[in-house]
């Protein structure tokens, strides 16, 4: 009778598990879809009058979009910006901010998570995004090495999230084979797409308990070695202020050298409306004094 109570156990036990591991890759599969989501791009930079290069990247089935923003003259050590940009977010909503980068000397690439045909239509309803993070992360590497084409090997290169963005990035962020990476700007992150998603009752507490630890920044900002800028409003009603604060105080008992610069007032996507310096000027700063801070890190500076 023991015997076949521990066989019925064990065999629960093995059932549970394949479960468990189903709804995990399921979980991860949706959230992909979810995140790298593809709106079309109407609006060029050359609208604007920027200088930039198309670039693409990819296999021939699935081939990706990048824009490449340039300042009038692009030094062999220049600085440049990796952006990894928020759910249902275009290239052409970001051409401002590159613009804004490229007059400040700065590099700035923004690309499509997926290939032109996640953009189509079906039943009036936008596709689901098709590309997986490992074939993302690829793509990311694809895009470094075409930026450090133009600026030379002694690229100083910047990654910068916003919104779910942030999430992708810190993902990727261990395997991105990238050593000249300089530092890292957070901008209106949250702390975990599980905790999100409670918080904004898409999901119960109970049924988040089952879902894997996938876009977490909170445990995958711990493996960031460079400095860390961080940005938030506190009037942010998609990703709140607390939040941010989360992030920041994990890495200030880590020691990492990171800084917080709150706002008052500014919507989600502030960030790359026209003419922001007041959002961009810190982002800015951060780039071009190629920051190298260490030690004790620094206080939580005065909201703007």
């Amino acid at each position: 009778m023991k015997v076949k109570i521990a066989r019925f156990v064990l065999l629960l036990i093995a059932i549970l598990s394949v479960a468990l591991l189903m709804v995990h890759v399921y979980t991860r599969k949706l959230m992909d879809n979810v995140v790298f989501m593809v709106s079309p791009s109407s609006t060029l930079p050359s609208s604007i009058g920027s200088r930039y290069k198309e670039v693409r990247v990819g296999q021939q089935d699935r081939n990706i979009r990048a824009w490449i923003t340039l300042p009038v003259v692009v030094k062999k050590n220049n600085a440049a910006v990796i952006i990894f940009r928020g759910i249902g977010e275009s290239l052409s909503d970001w051409i401002w901010f590159q613009k804004m980068l490229a007059d400040s000397g700065i590099v700035s690439a923004s690309f499509d998570y997926g290939p032109p045909a996640d953009t189509l239509k079906t039943n009036g309803n936008p596709m689901k995004g098709s590309s997986r993070l490992k074939e993302v992360t690829k793509n990311v590497q694809d895009i470094i090495d075409s930026v450090r084409l133009l600026c030379g090997p002694s690229l100083n290169l910047f990654l910068l999230g916003h919104s779910v963005g942030n999430a992708i990035m810190l993902e990727m962020y261990p395997r991105i084979n990238a050593p000249f990476v300089k530092g890292v700007i957070l901008c209106n992150a949250f702390a975990s797409i599980k905790a999100w998603s409670v918080y904004h009752h898409h999901i119960s507490p109970t049924t988040a308990f089952f879902l894997p630890d996938y876009y977490d920044n909170t445990r995958n900002i711990k493996a960031v070695v460079q400095p860390i800028l961080m940005l938030h409003s506190k009037a942010d009603s998609v990703n709140y202020f607390t939040d941010a604060l989360k992030i920041y105080m994990l890495s200030r008992e880590r020691q990492q050298p990171v800084r917080l610069i709150p706002f008052e007032g500014y919507g989600h996507n502030y960030i790359y409306g026209k003419d922001h310096f007041d959002y961009w000027a810190p982002i800015v700063q951060f780039i071009g004094t190629f920051p190298s801070y260490s030690g004790s890190p620094a206080p939580l500076l005065p909201v703007r």
